[in-house]
Order: C-alpha cells, then structure tokens, then sequence
C-alpha cells in the first residue's frame, strides 16, 4: 500500500500524472469601455474557459445606488456557457444601452452552476457621459463653392473620429459641429484642419490660428445657487418686516419743572 503511494507521490512529481481541479481551471473575463456617450449603445464580451456546459450567466446593468436600470441590457442579457472546444472555452456578446441621464454605472454578470449556485460575479463599469459639442463656422470667399474633408483638432489631438465630409456654399459660411465625447472632460480648446488632398481656395477659419475655447458645463454650481437665493429672500424679508414694522409713539417728552 505504502509502495503504491510512493509510486503515485513520485510520478506526480515527474508530471506523469496530471491531478485536475476543474474549478481552478474555470476563468472568466468581462471586457468592454469604461464610458460612453448617454444613450448609445455599448458593445461588451464575456470570455469564459474550462466551463461545464451546464453552466449560465446573466446580465444587468445597475446605478450608483444599486438600483438596476431596466432593459438597459438589450442583447446577450443571459445564456449558457457551452462550447464545443477542447477546452470548453468560448465567449458571449453583450449589448448594454447607456442611459440616457449622466453618471456611474455598473454592468454585472453573474455566473452560476446548474443549480443556480453562484460561482463568480464580474463587475464592470460604465461612465455614461454628455458630449461638449464643439462648434466653429467655415467662410468660403469664392464664387465656387469648396468641398473639404475636416478634422477636428482638440487640446492638440487630431481626432480621427471627427472627420467629416462638408461643401462651403460660394460667398458664404458653413458651420461645422462635433460631439466631443470623453470619460473625464475639462475646458479645453480646438481647431478645425482640413484634409491635404481636399484644401483649397479662400475658406477661412482653419488651422491653428483660429482656435476656439471650450468650457465644460457640467460643473455644479448648484449649492452656490441655492445659497443666494436663501440669502437674497432673507434680505428681501428683513427689508419688508423694517418697511412694516409700527414705530411707537412715546409722545412728547415732558416739560422741565
């Protein structure tokens, strides 16, 4: 018995035997952005490996306080874990929609065995942010009108994604707006550059000589207000209650005897 344990104990050391633990072969990983625009779309991939194929997950989106935003998971909200690969890896696909008011939410995902015993939770979060449009206005002074190809330079960057195919009417202006949209925004500034291959003629308004300032409008001035307004009707009341107040009358002081 003993030679038998030994014999075990020393081809497991030498790898020839394999011991298998299958739920420390189980992984899984939640990927997707961190923010997004409010009231977009938001595309999310839950990859899984080693699963049985028994096993489920589920899928909902949450507020700051916990509460859970209804149908905001508008496709792969739940499902099985199967695959028919070796090593029972695979992936889902999961469609969440931003809400529409700003703010910190969480996508969760909960994973659970065929007795709906829970096996792993995975938690990601979601910024839905409200874009700063960007706006400047492009002047043409030919009697041609001018098709260009823009793009949007902000705090520096070139941004790819602003890229825009425009015609500035002959003798006239055109206004040329962006959704800047970004996790943590500040003030900032841009300008607009046109595409090499499309430039030309007198259009005024482009490069860095024409820059814009931005400022964000999402900064909380709220308590600030309130407090005036406190302080402003204080002032009002007390100019009202001395403007009513009844003055006594003491009558005439008396006559030195």
């Amino acid at each position: 018995m003993f030679a038998l344990i030994g014999a075990v104990a020393i081809a497991a050391a030498f790898g020839l035997i394999v011991i298998s633990d299958d739920a420390s072969a189980m992984s899984y990983d939640l990927s997707g952005a961190d923010f997004a625009e409010v009231d977009t779309s938001v595309n999310y991939t839950l990859d899984y490996k080693g699963v049985p194929d028994s096993t489920k997950y589920s899928a909902k989106l949450v507020d700051g306080n916990g509460k859970e935003m209804s149908s905001a998971v508008t496709s792969g909200s739940s499902g099985t874990l199967s695959s028919s690969n070796s090593d029972k890896s695979g992936e889902k696909s999961i469609t969440v929609r931003a809400p529409k008011d700003a703010g910190n939410y969480r996508l969760i995902v909960t994973i659970t065995d065929a007795d709906k015993n829970e096996i792993e939770t995975l938690v990601s979060p979601l910024k839905a942010v409200d874009p700063v449009v960007l706006s400047a206005t492009l002047k043409n002074s030919e009697s041609a009108e001018r098709a260009l190809t823009i793009y949007f330079v902000i705090n520096g960057v070139k941004v790819d994604d602003s890229k825009q195919d425009i015609v500035v009417p002959a003798n006239g202006t055109k206004e040329v707006t962006y959704d800047y949209v970004v996790k943590d925004v500040s003030d900032g500034e841009f300008y607009i550059v046109a595409d090499d291959t499309t430039f030309g003629g007198q259009v005024t308004g482009l490069g860095a000589d024409h820059i814009h300032t931005f400022y964000v409008d999402d900064k909380s001035y709220t308590l600030i207000e309130v407090i005036a307004v406190i302080v402003l009707l204080i002032v009002v009341f007390l100019m009202i209650w001395v403007y009513r107040k009844p003055i006594k009358n003491y009558g005439k002081p008396k006559a030195r005897r």
